[in-house]
């Protein structure tokens, strides 16, 4: 990795220090995750709690890669190259392809993120996974926080409707009134 920057003299304080060379691996790490599909999907079962009858599975993902082992690492590197739909997409790609193997009539819960609702890619992702996992119940997660236009959150509902997919907030009840609005958008 090749970076520029100023060195200065003195001292900060108040800072976080980092090591840069554990920073580093994990950004070249980084393009290993995309570009290999190095991404580990996890299946998390959902039971409703009333009868707990199965639900379905929430697909998470992690890595085995060195830095980026957890969400949190992978989608900070994400975020410093501008990455992070990119990443959500893989996460979801991967997701349905081990949890179609595993649970093949299960609801796969997918998550979405934020940066997605205003990316057409979000779509044609969806449209893929669709066409290659033409039976698979799938779920769509979007963050409670991420809905802020709701025009969007309409066209978005309609396009899932004609996939045969679902749509769930994830988070849902941390304070986003409007939300209840969205349920009613044909």
């Amino acid at each position: 990795m090749f970076r520029v920057g100023k060195q200065e003299t003195g001292t900060v304080t108040n800072t976080v220090q980092e090591d840069s060379c554990d920073r580093a691996l994990a950004m070249m790490q980084f393009d290993r995750l995309i570009h290999d599909n190095a991404v580990v999907p996890f299946l998390q079962l959902i039971v409703r709690m009333s009868d707990r009858l199965a639900m379905g599975y929430e697909v998470l993902g992690r890595s085995r890669l060195f830095g980026l082992m957890s969400p949190r690492e992978m989608f900070n590197a994400a975020s410093q190259l501008n990455m992070e739909a990119e990443l959500s997409r893989v996460f979801r790609r991967q997701g349905v392809v081990i949890g179609a193997e595993v649970a093949p009539f299960a609801n796969l819960f997918v998550n979405t993120h934020p940066l997605e609702l205003n990316d057409d890619r979000l779509i044609d992702s969806l449209i893929e996974i669709r066409e290659q996992f033409p039976d698979q119940v799938i779920t769509l997660e979007i963050h409670e926080g991420a809905v802020t236009d709701l025009s969007t959150i309409g066209e978005l509902r309609r396009h899932l409707q004609s996939l045969d997919m679902q749509l769930a907030y994830d988070d849902f009840g941390s304070g986003q009134a409007r939300l209840v609005r969205t349920f009613f958008l044909r």
